[in-house]
C-alpha cells in the first residue's frame, strides 16, 4: 500500500529544504541539496521540522535523460535553463515546476509536473 503525503506534509518538506538550502547550498557551504538537508535536520531542525531523508532518484533520473539534449535555452542570455520542481515565485505561490536559468537569474513557472515533462520531451512528433 503506497502512502500519500498530505498537502501540508509536502508544503512542510518544500519549506524545509527551502530552508536547508538557504542555509548550506545558497551560502556555498555545499552545492549537494541532500548534503544541505542531512546537516540542517542534524543541526538546525527543530523537533517539528524533523522528516525522513529520501531521494526519489528514479523520476529525477529519468527526466534528467530525457531532457538533457532538448533542455530550453535562456531568451536573455543563451545558457541552458535548469527544470526545478516544486517551487515558488516570490510571492509564494506554487508551481509543480519552472525553468530557471543560473547565470542570469530568470525563472519560468509552469503547472507541469515531472511526468508531464517527461511526456513533452519524448514526444516523437516534437522536433
Amino acid at each position: 500500500m503506497i502512502n500519500y503525503a498530505t498537502e501540508a506534509e509536502v508544503i512542510k518538506r518544500n519549506e524545509i529544504i527551502a530552508k536547508a538550502r538557504a542555509l548550506y547550498v545558497f551560502s556555498g557551504k555545499t552545492r549537494n541539496i541532500t548534503d544541505a538537508l542531512r546537516a540542517y535536520l542534524q543541526n538546525d531542525a527543530g523537533p517539528d521540522e524533523q522528516i525522513e531523508l529520501y531521494i526519489s532518484t528514479p523520476i529525477i533520473f529519468t527526466l534528467n535523460q530525457v531532457i538533457d539534449k532538448k533542455r530550453p535555452k535562456c531568451e536573455d542570455c543563451g545558457h541552458k535553463m535548469k527544470l526545478k520542481l516544486h517551487t515558488s515565485d516570490i510571492n509564494g505561490t506554487r508551481y509543480n515546476s519552472s525553468w530557471l536559468c543560473s547565470f542570469c537569474g530568470i525563472e519560468h513557472y509552469s503547472d507541469m509536473t515531472a511526468i508531464d515533462w517527461i511526456k513533452e520531451f519524448t514526444d516523437e512528433n516534437r522536433e
